[in-house]
């Protein structure tokens, strides 16, 4: 986690709070139906935040995978040619 993932979290629940506070005060001119589905609206875009961090945190592992992956194929794939070929840089036939 970075540095400043505490700041973060604080800084969301001071927003949520905010927003719980607005949406009571919101309850004397707004009917029942709006302050529900505002509150909806918020719990949604909490969930949808924390699908996010998880899809990109799973890509990133994937992308890594990926890339050891290739390297791999590469290094094989050089072998192989190596094996069945001989070295290419071997003209002159010095190594069997």
């Amino acid at each position: 986690m970075s540095d400043y993932a505490i700041i973060f979290q604080g800084l969301g629940v001071l927003a949520a709070l905010f927003f719980i506070f607005l949406t009571y005060m919101s309850t004397k001119t707004w009917r029942w139906l709006h302050v529900t589905a505002t509150f909806f609206v918020l719990v949604a875009s909490i969930l949808f935040c924390v699908y996010a961090a998880q899809t990109l945190k799973a890509r990133a592992t994937w992308i890594k995978y990926h890339d050891s992956l290739e390297k791999q194929l590469a290094t094989t794939e050089a072998e192989l040619e190596k094996v069945s070929r001989g070295d290419l840089n071997d003209v002159e036939d010095k190594n069997p």
